[in-house]
């Protein structure tokens, strides 16, 4: 199976334009805590590394899932 790679300066850029829309300028506090939950004083603001690795993980689990069969799991076992 070939996994797609997503290159750091994209992964950068994305993150410039999330807290860009965020603080409108430069960073007022440090991104890891707007990652935190509401109560902690966090924004719930989206970690995108983390989000890529879970939907790598969950594609994982329903491809080797042996109820799924869907279309794309048999394309994959092709």
């Amino acid at each position: 199976m070939k996994v797609i790679r997503i290159n750091k300066e994209t992964l950068k850029e994305v993150n410039s334009l999330i807290y860009d829309f965020i603080w409108k300028g430069k960073d007022k506090i440090k991104r890891l805590a707007l990652i935190n939950e509401y109560e902690n004083g966090g924004l719930k603001a989206p970690h995108i590394e983390s989000l890529i690795g879970v939907q790598r993980a969950q594609c994982i689990d329903n491809f080797l899932d042996d109820e799924n069969s869907n279309a794309w799991k048999s394309i994959l076992n092709h």
